[in-house]
């Protein structure tokens, strides 16, 4: 509820009122999206304190004051949780610095606020192993784990496109080229007001280079889109309430039609998975049966 929130007033702010509505439309209905996002993952509030972050970047100025606060504390907080989390600022964050001159207000919310939330997070998590081998660095068995041993390759590998051609078409299902269309739109159309001494397309900015990013990883999961899912719904609106704008009564019946499948869609989806995804429990509640528990389980996947 919170993260929906933000949101809102994140899409007021950047695709207007009747985008944000159209977005919301099918972040609603949008099953994978809902099914990973209220899950216990580090993802979710990872997606959440971006989302957060986010909102009061877009308020920073050439200030210090409570926007770049909360701004640095969210994204400190998603930082030591998931040290992948904040790839897609750099740009947006330097587009802020050049265009804002905001660089000494970000100077001093690092030493402030950065420096020492990461201290907490330090300290709390060190307590959580008894302080025997005090600092605990989980950043750093983070980066070690995954980057330098390349551990997370054991959990699989997928192709660059993975996320572009796969993923993402999972998400937004038949919404999907209106996602490339918001892709190519929206940016295009900020860019001329960006010129005229409107607001830069940092939505865009943001989950481009995220994306972009990502796809270079060679180990990739649905819920690392958590975070760009929104801003991606957001482009979708703005592509989509332009559309209806700008066209003729066929085009507007048309896009009633577009949403209409698009429900039908998810409801078909959700239906499948929850008969066929969630089977593999069957398997435990069949050996819960047996007079005598097995030893260890192998393997559970291949289920007629």
């Amino acid at each position: 509820m919170v993260s929906d929130a933000f949101i809102w007033k994140i899409g007021k702010k950047t695709v207007g009122k009747n985008a944000t509505r159209m977005a919301f439309f099918f972040l609603i209905i949008g099953r994978i999206y809902n099914e990973q996002i209220i899950r216990t993952l580090s993802n979710s509030i990872e997606s959440i304190f971006q989302t957060i972050a986010f909102y009061y970047f877009l308020k920073v100025t050439n200030k210090f004051d409570k926007n770049i606060i909360i701004l640095t504390a969210a994204l400190t907080v998603a930082f030591m949780m998931r040290n992948t989390s904040p790839i897609g600022w750099p740009p947006v964050l330097a587009v802020k610095i050049l265009r804002d001159k905001s660089l000494i207000p970000f100077i001093i919310a690092g030493i402030t606020i950065f420096i020492p939330v990461v201290g907490l997070s330090i300290l709390v998590d060190s307590f959580y192993y008894g302080m025997k081998d005090f600092p605990v660095l989980s950043s750093y068995n983070f980066m070690q784990a995954n980057l330098t041993e390349g551990l997370s390759k054991y959990f699989g590998t997928e192709p660059v496109y993975f996320y572009v051609l796969v993923v993402l078409p999972l998400i937004f299902t038949v919404a999907y080229p209106s996602v490339l269309g918001g892709f190519i739109v929206y940016p295009k159309d900020q860019l001329s007001k960006w010129r005229a001494g409107g607001e830069p397309p940092y939505i865009f900015f943001l989950a481009a280079f995220y994306l972009a990013v990502f796809s270079l990883i060679a180990h990739k999961e649905p819920r690392f889109l958590l975070p760009i899912v929104p801003f991606c719904a957001l482009m979708l609106g703005y592509f989509i309430a332009k559309l209806i704008k700008q066209s003729g009564s066929r085009i507007k019946k048309a896009i009633t039609f577009y949403l209409c499948l698009a429900i039908f869609v998810e409801v078909v989806m959700g239906l499948l998975f929850l008969n066929f995804q969630f089977r593999n429990w069957e398997v435990p509640a069949y050996l819960q049966t047996k007079e005598a528990a097995p030893h260890s389980i192998y393997a559970m996947t291949a289920l007629d």
